[in-house]
C-alpha cells in the first residue's frame, strides 16, 4: 500500500468500524440497563406496537379488577341493609303473631300497633339511608321494573296500556243475548255469533275479542284470531262516547245482500265522540241498496288509530260512505277527524292483507259495489257532513282500481262521483295530502310495557371494551314495595285443611307491608300473610345481591388470570434475556476497544512519513 499523507484509508476504515461497534455497544447498554429488548419503535416497529397494545390491555384489566372490588364493596353495603330489613321483618312477624293471640285486649293490640308502626318506619329509614359514595341503594332508583304510578290508570283511559291494566284489575264483562245495555264504563266482549242490539249509555267502552270465540282463517293471517259477531248494532246514546275496538270483526248482511237496515256503529249527538282502533278490526256491510253509513258520526267523530293497527271497512252501498252520514241526513254541523300516532295515514282501496297489513284505513267493495258513486269518508246521497280533517303528518291515498283519489273523501250525489271539492265544508290535512302509488314502511310499534318501564341499573364495568359490564338491579325496599302475592306450597297445603284461610289470602292480595296493621285479631292474621310475602320479597332481593357478588368474585378471578397471562405475553415480547444481552454487550465492548486500538495504529502510518525527512 502506498505511503500517503492527504488521505488515510486505513484510519477511515477503522473509524467506520469503531462507530458501528460504539453504536451497537450503546444499544446493548440501553437494553442491559433497562432490562428490555424493545425500548423504542426503532428496535422493532411491529413488536413495539403490539407490546404497547398489550400494556394498555394490562392496565385496563388492572382497573377492571379495581372496579369489580369496588362493586363488591357497594353490593356488600346493600346486602347489609337488606339483612337489617329482614331482621325488622322478623320482628314484625313476632308482633303480628302476638297480636293474633286472643290473650291480648284491644288496648294491648293498640300498644303493639305503635311498635309495629315504628318497626315499619325503621325499614323505610334503612331503605332511604343505605348508600355508598353518595348513591342510595335501596330506594328503588336501581330497580329493574318501575311500576307506573296510580295515575297511569286514569278515570278516562287514553291508551291501550291503560285498558289492559283496567282489564287486569276489573276483568271483562261478557255481552250476551240479543239485546244488551251497557251502563258502566269498562271492557266488554261478545258471545259467539252475537246477534242483536247493544245500547251504550257509558262514555268509555272497550270492545275486545273473546279468545274463546275466535274465527280461524289460516290462509289469511290478518283475520286469524279475531272474534266474529254477526249483525251487531251498537248505538251510543251518551254524548261524547269514547268507543274502543280491539281485534273485533263485525259482519252485517241480509240474505239478498240488498237492504242494510242499520249502521254497525251509530254515535250520539255529542260533538266529541271518539272511535279508537286499539287492535286490528274489521267492519263488513254487505247490502247494495243501503241507506245507512257503516259508522254514523252523530254529532261529530274522531277516529284514532294506534301504531301499526289497521281498520278494514267494507261497504257495498251505492250512495253511503263507510264513515259519515245516512242518506238524506243533515249532519252539516258534525265534523270528522282522522288521526294516527304515526306520521302517515293511509287511505287505501286494497285489503290489509294485500297491503302487507300496514296501519291505516282500508276500504273495499263487493262484486256488486261501485266505488265511483260514493266516498269512503264524507256525505251520503242527499246528506251533508261538516268539515273533514286529517290530523296526521301525511295523508296517503292509494290510487288504484278500487279507490280513486277523487272519490276517497268527499260527498256522494245522485249517482254521480263525489269529489274532494263537493263536500259540505272543508277538507284539511296538517301537512301533505297526495295520491300515492308505491309502498312505504311504518315505524316499528313500541313494545307494550304492561304498566312497567325499565329502570336504571347500577353498572359495574369489568371489561376492556365499551358496554362490557354487569348491570345490577336492586329493587325498592321501602314498606310500600314489600309484597309477594304468590301462594306458597304451605299456603296451598293449609287451604286443604282450613278453607277459611282463603278469605285471608284474598284480603292480603295486593297489600304491601305498608298496608299491614295489627289493631284487631283479623288484621293481625292478614298482616301475618302480608309479612310472609314481604319476607319472601326481601329474601329474593338479598339472594339476587348475593348472586351479583358471587358473579363478581368469578369475574375478578378471571380478570386477574387474564392480566397475568397478558403480562406474561408482553414480557416474552419485550423483556430482555439478560444473559444473552450481557454476552452481546461484552462482544460489542471488546470490538469497540479493538477498533479503537486499530484506529490508533492506523494514525501512526502517516507519522512514518517524517522519517524520510531525516
Amino acid at each position: 500500500m502506498a505511503m500517503t499523507i492527504m488521505n488515510n484509508p486505513s484510519a477511515m476504515l477503522t473509524l467506520g468500524e469503531l462507530n458501528k461497534n460504539v453504536s451497537k455497544l450503546g444499544k446493548q447498554l440501553k437494553k442491559v440497563s433497562s432490562g428490555m429488548k424493545i425500548n423504542s419503535a426503532g428496535d422493532d416497529a411491529s413488536g413495539y406496537a403490539i407490546s404497547e397494545r398489550m400494556r394498555a390491555q394490562i392496565r385496563s384489566l388492572d382497573q377492571d379488577t379495581q372496579n369489580v372490588q369496588n362493586g363488591k364493596s357497594l353490593l356488600r353495603v346493600a346486602e347489609g341493609g337488606i339483612k337489617n330489613i329482614i331482621e325488622e321483618i322478623r320482628t314484625l312477624k313476632e308482633l303480628a303473631l302476638n297480636s293474633a293471640n286472643d290473650t291480648n285486649t284491644d288496648l294491648d293490640r293498640a300498644t303493639i300497633q305503635k311498635e309495629f308502626e315504628n318497626r315499619k318506619a325503621n325499614i323505610n329509614d334503612i331503605a332511604t339511608e343505605t348508600s355508598y359514595n353518595g348513591k342510595t341503594l335501596l330506594d328503588g332508583t336501581y330497580r329493574k321494573k318501575i311500576m307506573l304510578p296510580a295515575t297511569a290508570i286514569p278515570s278516562t283511559p287514553t291508551t291501550k296500556a291503560d285498558w289492559q291494566r283496567i282489564m287486569e284489575r276489573d276483568g271483562v264483562t261478557n255481552v250476551s243475548g240479543n239485546y244488551y245495555v251497557i251502563d258502566k264504563d269498562g271492557a266488554y266482549s261478545f258471545d259467539e255469533n252475537f246477534k242483536g242490539k247493544v245500547i251504550v249509555n257509558a262514555q268509555n267502552v272497550y270492545f275486545v275479542a273473546n279468545p274463546a270465540y275466535a274465527i280461524h282463517a289460516p290462509d289469511d293471517p290478518y283475520y286469524n284470531g279475531m272474534q266474529l259477531n254477526i249483525e251487531p248494532e251498537i248505538i251510543c246514546q251518551a254524548e261524547n262516547t269514547k268507543l274502543w275496538l280491539d281485534n273485533v270483526h263485525f259482519v252485517q248482511h241480509n240474505d239478498d245482500h240488498y237492504d242494510q237496515l242499520h249502521s254497525l256503529i251509530r254515535f250520539g249527538s255529542g260533538t266529541d265522540n271518539e272511535l279508537h282502533i286499539a287492535g286490528k278490526s274489521i267492519l263488513r256491510d254487505y247490502a247494495l241498496w243501503s241507506s245507512h253509513a257503516s259508522i254514523n258520526i252523530g254529532g261529530g267523530l274522531s277516529v284514532v288509530l294506534d301504531p301499526n293497527v289497521p281498520l278494514d271497512i267494507s261497504q257495498n252501498g251505492l250512495w253511503v260512505p263507510s264513515i259519515g252520514c245516512d242518506i238524506d241526513e243533515d249532519l252539516s254541523s258534525s265534523n270528522i277527524s282522522i288521526s294516527a300516532s304515526y306520521t302517515e295515514l293511509r287511505i287505501d282501496g286494497r285489503s290489509p292483507s294485500e297491503a302487507n297489513n300496514e296501519a291505516g284505513l282500508y276500504f273495499s267493495y263487493g262484486s256488486d259495489g261501485n266505488p265511483e258513486t260514493q266516498p269512503v269518508i264524507g256525505s251520503a246521497k242527499g246528506g251533508k257532513v261538516g268539515d273533514i280533517q286529517f290530523l296526521s303528518g301525511k295523508v296517503v291515498i292509494h290510487d288504484g282500481s278500487d279507490l280513486a283519489a277523487d272519490t276517497a273523501v268527499g260527498a256522494s250525489a245522485s249517482g254521480s262521483a263525489g269529489t274532494v271539492s263537493s263536500v259540505n265544508g272543508t277538507i284539511t290535512a296538517d301537512a301533505t295530502r297526495w295520491v300515492y302509488e308505491g309502498e312505504r314502511t311504518l315505524p316499528d310499534e313500541g313494545e307494550d310495557d304492561g304498566g312497567y318501564k325499565l329502570g336504571m341499573p347500577l353498572v359495574i364495568h369489568h371489561g376492556t371494551k365499551a358496554n362490557q359490564a354487569l348491570n345490577v338491579y336492586i329493587n325498592d325496599m321501602h314498606t310500600w314495595s314489600l309484597k309477594n302475592d304468590i301462594p306458597s306450597v304451605d299456603d296451598l297445603e293449609d287451604l286443604r285443611h282450613d278453607p277459611t284461610l282463603q278469605a285471608v289470602l284474598d284480603e292480603a292480595k295486593n297489600m304491601t307491608l305498608d298496608d299491614a296493621k295489627v289493631v284487631t285479631q283479623h288484621d293481625a292474621n292478614v298482616a301475618i300473610r302480608v309479612i310472609e310475602g314481604a319476607l319472601q320479597y326481601a329474601l329474593n332481593e338479598v339472594t339476587n345481591v348475593g348472586a351479583y357478588i358471587s358473579r363478581l368474585d368469578f369475574t375478578e378471578a378471571n380478570l386477574v388470570t387474564s392480566s397475568e397471562n397478558t403480562q406474561s405475553s408482553e414480557s416474552t415480547m419485550r423483556d430482555a434475556d439478560m444473559a444473552k444481552e450481557m454476552m452481546k454487550y461484552t462482544k460489542s465492548n471488546v470490538l469497540a476497544q479493538a477498533a479503537q486500538s486499530m484506529l490508533a495504529q492506523a494514525n501512526q502510518n502517516s507519522s512514518q512519513v517524517l522519517s524520510l525527512l531525516q
